[in-house]
């Protein structure tokens, strides 16, 4: 009774033996599925899938998922799980991840043109982990730094190509940088490129 999500009994055929709305349902009555089956409230191209999750749980005794939509005025996203109970029952739950769905496809665009940004920039870039190792960089960090492209850096260390008497203010400026609270003035720098050359930045 406390979980929200819809919860039924089913047997091998799919027939509904028990089945216990989603607390954001209307409330439809259990009786109007016990008896009937899995197919006769879904899609043809959704059953079948469903049904072949379900048998696959039967015979081997896993858990198994199966993600599809529905469209009713907007799209929504859903996950059925069966739980097999022996070889001829199993607990099903359908879950709602609309939200999840949705949120995970905007951080993975967020990143695509977070990326594109970095690329099309007219000034050096280049991102690194707490470490201070490099993770990716741009054209233009890469020409200043002295290497014939970006993936050159790569696994790099931002130390690398700093002299050895600022190293620990580099590592103490990377260390600030993920702390999202605190604003700190430019870091001046004196660089080392590849080819031995001294450039002074501020960073």
């Amino acid at each position: 009774d406390a979980i929200p999500d819809l919860l039924f009994r089913v047997n091998e055929e799919g027939e509904y033996l028990d089945y216990i709305a989603a607390k954001s349902d209307n409330h439809i009555p259990a009786a109007a599925f016990i008896g009937n089956k899995l197919t006769d409230f879904l899609p043809p191209e959704i059953a079948g899938e469903i049904m072949s999750t379900l048998k696959k749980s039967l015979e081997t005794l896993q858990i198994q998922t199966f993600p599809f939509e529905h469209v009713d005025n907007v799209i929504k996203f859903y996950e059925a799980r069966f739980s097999p109970i022996n070889h001829t029952e199993a607990l099903g739950m359908v879950r709602d991840v609309t939200d999840m769905i949705v949120g995970k496809d905007a951080i993975h665009r967020g990143a695509r043109h977070y990326q594109k940004l970095i690329r099309v920039s007219a000034f050096p870039i280049i991102v690194c982990n707490r470490k201070g190792e490099i993770i990716s960089a741009n054209l233009p960090a890469a020409a200043l730094l002295g290497t014939a492209n970006e993936q050159d850096l790569t696994g790099c260390h931002i130390e690398d190509f700093v002299s050895k008497k600022q190293r620990m203010a580099i590592k103490e400026a990377i260390k600030d940088g993920f702390v999202e609270t605190l604003s700190f003035a430019p870091l001046k720098l004196t660089l080392l490129t590849q080819n031995g050359n001294e450039k002074e930045v501020e960073v």
